[in-house]
């Protein structure tokens, strides 16, 4: 077929395509195109909240990062719902936002700042999953910590966040933060020489309650479990390799 005759067919399709678009649009009635066109800004309302969800949700996550990393336990306590819990490694679980100050400040000291001393959480890899009502959501996320003193010891750690949300009077809350310790190492020897165990309960502010998941860190290998499904199948995801003894 000639090239002409080709575009001729081809503009005489789309012209009739539009002709019956048209012609249908007329054929509703008022209540009808009001009705589709509600529906549609419903459907946009929606994504958009949840799009807003998204971004709130990834900053409030951050947000936790920074204060960590200045040692504002108050501002830290603050991100919480007021029945919010916080569980770090195999420390146990501390309950409510009073109790979640007392055991940031028995995890990594008094509150602010010291003259030579680092210790930086950050916080990567933030993927966020709203539900379909939106008012809850969760958030897998990586931490990298790296932590010493001047002329003293230092070691770099790594974790991983599957932490749950919820929105209260219009506000994104914490209300479960579980970070999962993957690995601590002494900064200087590196994870190829040194494997640091991974931390257990306070002796001087027990949990509230007992870790939820039994686990030990690096050399041990595992899979902490994904919140999220996988985007193209829509399943959960599996692990498929040998599982880790």
């Amino acid at each position: 077929m000639r090239p002409a005759i080709a575009l001729a067919i081809a503009a005489a399709i789309a012209a009739a395509n539009a002709f019956g678009s048209a012609t249908a649009a007329f054929a509703a009635t008022p209540d009808e195109t009001l009705a589709a066109a509600q529906k549609r800004l419903a459907g946009l309302e929606s994504r958009t909240a949840r799009q807003q969800a998204v971004r709130d949700i990834e900053n409030l996550q951050r947000i936790y990062g920074y204060y960590l990393d200045r040692g504002q336990w108050d501002q830290v306590a603050d991100l919480f719902a007021s029945n919010g819990t916080l569980e770090a490694a195999q420390r146990g679980v501390y309950v409510g936002k009073a109790r979640i100050r007392k055991a940031l400040e028995d995890m990594y000291g008094p509150p602010g700042l010291r003259q030579g001393h680092l210790d930086d959480h950050l916080q990567l890899q933030v993927l966020v999953t709203v539900a379909p009502d939106g008012r809850t959501a969760t958030a897998r996320a990586r931490e990298l910590r790296l932590a010493g003193d001047v002329g003293g010891s230092s070691s770099w750690s790594v974790g991983t966040h599957e932490n749950r949300f919820v929105k209260q009077n219009g506000v994104w809350k914490f209300q479960a933060l579980h970070l999962f310790v993957d690995m601590a190492t002494d900064y200087t020897k590196g994870w190829g020489k040194d494997a640091k165990p991974i931390e257990t309960v306070s002796a001087t502010l027990p949990p509230d309650r007992p870790p939820t998941v039994k686990y030990e860190a690096y050399p041990k290998a595992r899979v902490v479990p994904f919140s999220f499904k996988n985007p193209v199948t829509g399943k959960p995801a599996q692990y498929s390799g040998t599982t880790p003894k």
